[in-house]
């Protein structure tokens, strides 16, 4: 899969397993840049490169590459890929609340899971699907337990480890994941409070184009400048797995319109417009996990986010959170300058008055 909005209970009810492709590599994006523009989104570049141009391509291991086609980039990628692997691209509304649209999603969403039916030779029926619902479940309260130690002042898992931790759960068995999640929730239940003065550090939400595995440049960096990011709201941290179907009335139709729903109408990606939705699921991030600024992560080429970069300070500014934006892509060679531009924000957020 190739983004966040494919339904990963659809998947394990077929019995098939999931790995989601986005790339994180800079090798892998070295690789893609000889055979594509440059100037392509690191996330494609690195994706290509882990695909097609390794020394030993996997193209072969894969039955099927699910891609949303949420920007350009990925609808370049998926024609593609599709030219050496079998790709299903599903089609995403541009305006995700209106009844024509959640049609088109839920018809999206049969139409894979049809396909679903045709890979594993038989088709996904209720029982299969409500067993996997329930498991999900199992993981979203395991997510929410998680992030709600971000919370604390300060915080319990620092980002780098919650990164791993979420990052994992695209590629690891649900039902391993799930377990693991509970059991590292548990853990840090009964740890005891750090300490540590909770003006210290400075609580920072990370927000922008995803940091996708093992790129936790911006995250390492911002660690070692003293401050703490309590929040993330990008498509590879806790945000897709923080919401979980309705279960009202589990017959097989309702199930997969739930399903559909559940990753459709949460969902904050800039492919929506309008899109403020975003803006205020930031604005209550902020205001939940008591921050003192931002980091708008933008990767290079990530024309959806930058877009809405000014919406975004605009609405973050009521709040008195100034945004810092950072872009980049996976090369190591712009570190020591993040490393200087984020060390000035954290000085900065400290000598703030009325800090949080």
């Amino acid at each position: 899969m190739l983004c966040a909005l494919v339904p990963l209970e659809l998947i394990h009810a077929s019995g098939a397993a999931f790995v989601r492709l986005c790339a994180g590599q800079r090798k892998d994006a070295e690789r893609g840049a000889a055979e594509l523009p440059r100037d392509t989104c690191p996330v494609v570049l690195a994706c290509w490169g882990a695909l097609f141009a390794a020394e030993q391509p996997a193209p072969e291991a894969l039955d099927l590459v699910v891609a949303p086609i949420t920007c350009d980039w990925k609808a370049r990628l998926a024609q593609l890929v599709g030219e050496r692997a079998p790709v299903l691209s599903l089609d995403v509304p541009r305006r995700k609340h209106s009844a024509r649209a959640r049609a088109l999603w839920r018809a999206e969403v049969a139409r894979l899971r049809d396909e679903l039916g045709r890979l594993a030779g038989r088709k996904v029926d209720r029982e299969a699907l409500l067993r996997s619902v329930r498991l999900f479940r199992r993981a979203t309260r395991a997510t929410r337990r998680l992030v709600e130690h971000m919370r604390s002042d300060p915080p319990l898992l620092r980002a780098t480890e919650a990164a791993r931790v979420f990052w994992t759960a695209y590629w690891a068995p649900m039902e391993e994941w799930a377990a693991a999640a509970q059991a590292l929730a548990d853990a840090l239940d009964a740890s005891p409070a750090a300490e540590e003065k909770p003006a210290a550090r400075p609580r920072l939400l990370l927000t922008g184009s995803p940091c996708v595995w093992p790129n936790a440049k911006v995250l390492a960096v911002a660690e070692e400048a003293g401050a703490a990011i309590v929040a993330d709201e990008t498509c590879a941290g806790p945000r897709p797995l923080c919401d979980a179907v309705a279960l009202d009335e589990p017959t097989l139709a309702d199930l997969l319109a739930a399903l559909a729903d559940r990753y459709l109408l949460p969902c904050t990606c800039p492919c929506f417009s309008p899109n403020d939705d975003r803006l205020e699921r930031l604005a209550l991030l902020a205001q939940r996990f008591s921050v003192d600024g931002a980091i708008y992560h933008l990767l290079r080429g990530c024309h959806l986010y930058d877009a809405e970069l000014a919406a975004v300070r605009e609405r973050l500014a009521e709040l008195n959170v100034p945004v810092l934006s950072i872009e980049t892509d996976y090369s190591a060679e712009d570190v020591e300058q993040i490393r200087v531009r984020v060390e000035a924000f954290v000085e900065m957020l400290r000598g703030r008055e009325g800090r949080r």
